[in-house]
């Protein structure tokens, strides 16, 4: 029984996010899409992968907490056409090159950002199965 409600409530998830949240601002945050990497059935947990194209104020924890989840980790794997570089250690930092520099101020710049994110399903019987 609570695989079959993880499975509807990660199906409503899903769909939530492709229609946009309410979290409490003016308007509801634009569609972004999600996609479930595994889920623990033991710990109630999902390791998420997250893109949105807007950046509101801790609008990924607001996301997850308007549907009644938890987020335990959040990081940011790009902004852009900025990607994460790997190499760099926790609270390190390096200077963008030209070439990065130039895609953030063209005029045709978009800004997705990708998440992977780890939450806790709290209120899971919330969820229509």
């Amino acid at each position: 029984e609570i695989h079959e409600r993880l499975v509807g409530s990660e199906m409503c998830i899903e769909t939530a996010f492709k229609e946009g949240l309410d979290i409490g601002d003016d308007k509801p945050t634009k569609p972004g899409t999600l996609v479930i990497k595994n889920t623990d059935l033991n710990t109630q947990t999902s390791e998420i992968l997250l893109t949105i194209t807007e950046g509101r104020y801790h609008q990924v924890k607001r996301s997850f907490e308007a549907l009644g989840m938890k987020v335990t980790y959040l990081k940011r794997l790009s902004m852009g056409s900025l990607t994460l570089d790997e190499a760099l250690a926790p609270g390190e930092f390096r200077e963008l090159t030209d070439i990065e520099l130039q895609a953030l101020t063209e005029n045709n710049y978009v800004a997705i950002h990708d998440y992977n994110v780890i939450c806790i399903n709290q209120q899971m019987n919330n969820y229509p199965v």
